[in-house]
C-alpha cells in the first residue's frame, strides 16, 4: 500500500462533485483534488483517488470545512472499522480501510479478501512465464497469486490468463484458447496482515468466498458506507448550515490539538450540497448497499 503526499490542483469549490467523482477536498487558496476519505493522522489527511491510490493532504493546506469533514468522518468511520473485526471475508476496499482506522481489529489476521485484478505478470519475450502458477496485482497493488495446474497451458498477455494456448499465435486469437482471468475480474484470494501490511497469498474459490460472507452474516463494504456516512454529512451540514463537529479533535503534526473555526455555508453553498446529497442518495440500493454489482 503506497502513500503519496498530494499538491492540490485548481479544478473545483469545496461542495461540488462532478458525477461519478469521489469526494472533493479544498484548500485554503481554492485548489482542490477528489479523493474518498480513508483516515487521519497527525497533521495530515489519507484519501483514495478514483484510481485506488492513496494520498496524504497535508492539514495545513486544508480548508476548515474540509478540516471539519475529515473530523466527524474519522470518528464515525472508525466506529465502523473496529466492528469489522471478526469477518472472514471483506473487499480490497474495506481491508484498507480498517488496516489504516483499526489496524488492532484485524493485527495478524487471515482472511478472504475480494478484489479486482489491475494487472497480471506476464514475463517478457525472452523470458515469458512458463508454468501453472501466475501473479497478478490488485487494484490495491497487492501481489497474489493462482495456480492452474491440470488446465493444459498456459499463456499470459496483457489480454488476461488463457489455458489450451500457443505461444506462437496470440491467445486472444487462439481457436482453442480458454480465458481463465482477464484484467478488473472480480476474483477472492487468501491474504493476511503482517507487520501492518495486507500480504497476498493465493487466489481462492467462489464457493470459499460465499461461505465465507455467510458466516459473517449482513455487514457493509467501505465503498458503502463511505457514501451513507457522507450523506449523513451533508443532510447534518444542510440542517445546521454551518461545517460538522466531531467529538475528538483533530492532531496536527506537531501532536497538539487543532482548533477548526465553525463555518456558515452560503445559500449558494448549500444548493450546491443539496444537488450533490440527491445525487449520493442514487448510489445506494433500498438495502443500502452499492447499487452496481460485482462482475
Amino acid at each position: 500500500m503506497k502513500l503519496l503526499l498530494l499538491f492540490l490542483l485548481p479544478v473545483l469549490s469545496c461542495t461540488a462533485v462532478h458525477a461519478d467523482e469521489p469526494q472533493v477536498w479544498t484548500s485554503r487558496d481554492g485548489r482542490t483534488f477528489t479523493g474518498d476519505f480513508l483516515a487521519v493522522r497527525p497533521g495530515k489527511v489519507y484519501v483514495r483517488s478514483k484510481e485506488k491510490k492513496i494520498f496524504a493532504i497535508p492539514m495545513a493546506k486544508l480548508s476548515d470545512p474540509c478540516l471539519a469533514e475529515a473530523g466527524y468522518l474519522q470518528e464515525k468511520l472508525g466506529e465502523w472499522a473496529k466492528k469489522q473485526a471478526g469477518r472472514k471475508a471483506m473487499d480490497e476496499s474495506t481491508a484498507t480501510a480498517v488496516l489504516m482506522l483499526a489496524p488492532e481489529a484485524i493485527k495478524e489476521k487471515s482472511f478472504l479478501m475480494n478484489a479486482k485484478i489491475r494487472s497480471f505478470d506476464s514475463g517478457t519475450k525472452l523470458k515469458p512465464v512458463k508454468g501453472s502458477t501466475i501473479t497478478f496485482t490488485t487494484e490495491g497493488e497487492i501481489e497474489c497469486q493462482a495456480d492452474f495446474k491440470d488446465r493444459g497451458k498456459i499463456v499470459v498477455n496483457d489480454s488476461g490468463v488463457y489455458c489450451d494456448a500457443t505461444e506462437e499465435a496470440s491467445a486472444t486469437f487462439s481457436r482453442n484458447a480458454t480465458l481463465l482471468l482477464k484484467p478488473n475480474q472480480w476474483v477472492p484470494v487468501q491474504v493476511k496482515i503482517s507487520r501492518g501490511k495486507i500480504v497476498g497469498g493465493v487466489m481462492a474459490s467462489d464457493k470459499e468466498l460465499e461461505k465465507a460472507r455467510e458466516a459473517d452474516g449482513k455487514v457493509r463494504e467501505y465503498d458503502a458506507e463511505i457514501i451513507h456516512l457522507r450523506i449523513a454529512a451533508f443532510e447534518e451540514q444542510i440542517r445546521k448550515g454551518t461545517s460538522l463537529a466531531a467529538a475528538t479533535p483533530l492532531v496536527g503534526e506537531d501532536g497538539k490539538p487543532l482548533s477548526v473555526p465553525e463555518y456558515h455555508f452560503s445559500p449558494e453553498e448549500t444548493e450546491k450540497m443539496k444537488t450533490e446529497l440527491d445525487w449520493l442518495r442514487t448510489k445506494l440500493n433500498p438495502n443500502g448497499q452499492l447499487m452496481q454489482e460485482q462482475e
